[in-house]
């Protein structure tokens, strides 16, 4: 049984970050509201969507890995039917908006500046 996320190659994770670059903002409102969702309700890690937790458990625990190994392959087939591959186009998008936000706050002059 091959697993139900595959690994992105470089070309492909540079594809998906630059499509979630150019999301709309509807679209990014309701990333925001998939993001607190998985927060508060799955207890996912910050800033992580319903659909790139799924994938990470899933591509972890292609057989096993009980009720969590359960959940990540169940969701993740659900979400292939819409879109193959999602966890691992999600995840990209995700390193995408995470990059952005890095770069926000270094080109802010808030950080790592010397004192006067």
């Amino acid at each position: 049984m091959s697993n139900l996320v595959q690994p992105l190659s470089p070309a492909q994770t540079a594809n998906e970050e630059a499509k979630a670059d150019a999301e709309p903002i509807l679209e990014q409102d309701a990333v925001a509201v998939d993001k607190a969702f998985a927060k508060i309700v799955l207890n996912a890690p910050p800033d992580v969507t319903v659909s790139e937790q799924a994938g990470v458990i899933a591509y972890k625990y292609p057989k096993g890995g009980g009720i969590k190994g359960w959940y990540g392959r169940t969701m993740s087939r659900f979400l292939n039917f819409f879109q193959r591959n999602h966890g691992a186009d999600a995840t990209a998008g995700g390193n995408a908006e995470a990059l952005q936000a890095i770069q926000y706050g270094n080109e802010s002059g808030l950080l790592n500046e010397e004192k006067r």
